[in-house]
């Protein structure tokens, strides 16, 4: 069986844009940078909308729709899928997806406020900071509900400086400065000043939480006496925080959080390099590694899961080698159905006296979309195949390897894990040409006495002898099941 990936490469050009996908382990990813545009960028995607910028506009993108449209000048934020937030003519404020529609949200009751950072919206409700210059140059954390007017802050006491960063469903995250202080401290709020806590962990000189999700909060902490910024997840409270920070990674932050995924970044040379979690360290996936070798540097920025709980998306930016030109990216993980069998190699002794390769390939419509290898070391193991939850239909798995003829089994993909059974597998095709014959007879005779673990030794003794010739004469006319 000739070995095949399961990445593939496709280039388009569609509606406008450049399209290119590639593919790895369930990981795939699209460029949505508009053609004949110079920078773009995907800083936030939720309900199926990404949004962001194309060389000063507002953009948004439709996942899996070719094409972006824009609400006017400006950049954008977040979004919840209904309301996006961002910077318009010199300031903060939200659009409901109307091109012109921009409502500024610069707090009218504060004298000294010079810009309203709008950095999160849930539900009609925004959340950022009102950027001031009495009795200094600060940040006062607070919410709007969709006019100026309702600015509320939300800047506890003891503190010369705050933010949020995102909100959802009546929580809000960012950081603080405490008076006397110069780091920040990551912090969660449900509404008021007096809700606040803090998340910034005992043994940290700074921490910083960005992204909010049902309860999770999403960012990065440094240890005392180190510089390296750590991903961080939170549930709510300082001694909740999951470190997230890869082993192999200088710095890594974790921007935003979605059910149980989490996206941002790590560091690799000094450049960034775009990274999701599964709410562990070891659940770390470099999606950097996917793009082409014309990006240098990647972030992630925002992620979310389809209503149906299926595909997740993520949103970011990509930087061209040598050049300060972006593309903003929408990576796409399709998850697996898995399929199971039960695997009985044939005329073997129990357990092998060395290592078997057995490899496997799954067809669907004249075209391989999965295959790999499976090292064994006796007649019966179990087997999982894990195979892209959108290929759907009549298949076939073909089994073989070593001494033991092909084997080829049709099955129905059907978005689900199944079990397959058991698949019995013949035995002895010592020189491997897909048929038991009188050529295998004379190379086992041939290599009789050698204890070298190969094709001859076909019952994997760990010695060819009687017994592996008795096997090949009595499997004599058997050939592969192509």
């Amino acid at each position: 069986m000739k070995q095949s990936n399961r990445a593939s490469s496709i280039a388009l050009i569609l509606g406008g844009s450049i399209l290119v996908t590639q593919c790895h382990a369930g990981w795939s990813y699209t460029v949505v940078h508009p053609s004949g545009a110079t920078t773009s960028a995907a800083s936030s995607i939720r309900s199926g909308r990404a949004v962001g910028n194309v060389d000063g506009q507002t953009a948004t993108w439709i996942v899996n729709v070719p094409g972006w449209t824009t609400m006017g000048p400006g950049d954008l934020y977040k979004t919840d899928g209904v309301q996006q937030v961002g910077v318009s003519a010199g300031n903060g404020g939200f659009w409901t997806g109307t091109p012109g529609a921009f409502y500024n949200l610069l707090p009218t009751q504060i004298p000294s406020c010079y810009f309203a950072s709008v950095r999160g919206v849930f539900a009609g409700e925004q959340a950022g900071g009102a950027l001031v210059t009495v009795p200094f140059l600060s940040s006062i954390a607070g919410i709007w509900q969709d006019s100026p007017g309702s600015f509320t802050s939300l800047a506890p006491a003891g503190t010369i400086t705050s933010i949020a960063e995102d909100i959802y469903a009546g929580q809000q995250t960012g950081a603080v400065i405490l008076n006397g202080g110069t780091n920040h401290r990551a912090v969660v709020w449900y509404g008021t000043p007096a809700s606040v806590v803090d998340l910034h962990p005992p043994l940290a000189v700074e921490s910083y939480a960005y992204g909010c999700y049902a309860g999770k909060q999403a960012g990065y902490y440094i240890s005392t006496g180190q510089t390296t910024r750590r991903a961080a997840l939170w549930s709510g409270t300082s001694g909740s925080m999951v470190d997230l920070h890869p082993p192999t990674a200088p710095d890594s932050i974790a921007l935003a959080t979605y059910i149980n995924r989490q996206a941002g970044y790590t560091t690799s040379g000094g450049l960034r390099r775009a990274a999701v979690w599964n709410s562990t360290a070891q659940s770390y996936v470099d999606l950097h590694q996917l793009l082409a070798n014309n990006y240098e540097a990647s972030e992630a920025r925002g992620i979310w899961t389809d209503n149906a709980g299926v595909y997740t998306y993520v949103s970011g930016v990509a930087r061209l080698i040598g050049s300060s030109n972006t593309h903003a990216i929408i990576w796409k993980l399709t998850p697996d159905q898995n399929i199971t069998l039960t695997v009985n190699l044939l005329d073997t002794v129990a357990i092998f006296a060395g290592p078997r390769i057995i490899n496997y390939e799954v067809v669907k419509a004249g075209n391989t979309i999965a295959s790999g290898s499976s090292q064994v070391f006796q007649s019966g193991f179990s087997l999982t195949v894990p195979v892209p939850i959108n290929q759907l239909g009549a298949a076939t798995i073909t089994l073989d390897g070593s001494s033991f003829l092909r084997r080829k089994v049709a099955f129905t993909l059907t978005g689900a894990n199944q079990g397959l059974g058991t698949i019995l597998v013949k035995n002895g095709d010592a020189d491997l040409s897909g048929e038991v014959d009188a050529a295998d007879i004379d190379l086992v005779v041939a290599e009789f006495g050698s204890q070298a673990i190969g094709n001859t030794d076909v019952d994997v003794s760990g010695e060819v002898d009687a017994a592996d010739i008795d096997i090949v004469i009595a499997n004599f006319g058997e050939i592969d099941n192509p």
